[in-house]
């Protein structure tokens, strides 16, 4: 899938906005691919909060993905 500069920075403010992600959304916002947000998932770093939805589909709530992120970003000082 190609995407131009544009398009993926119109599209992360979009997700910014959303309470809840799926797995390719998810990606998106952290810059990934779905198998790295899978990776992410076997290692403990994130989790699904609605796994396995009756559409096949895991949801992560942003606000959590936001914390993760400034925890990832501090080297661990901001993590509870």
């Amino acid at each position: 899938m190609k995407y131009n500069t544009g398009s993926l920075k119109n599209e992360y403010e979009f997700l910014s906005k959303k309470k809840w992600l799926t797995t390719r959304e998810l990606a998106i916002y952290l810059g990934t691919s779905a198998q790295g947000v899978r990776s992410l998932i076997y290692r403990g770093l994130i989790s699904p909060r609605k796994p396995f939805s009756s559409r096949g589909k895991s949801y992560f709530k942003r606000e959590e993905v936001d914390s993760f992120i400034e925890c990832s970003e501090s080297g661990g000082s901001e993590c509870q």
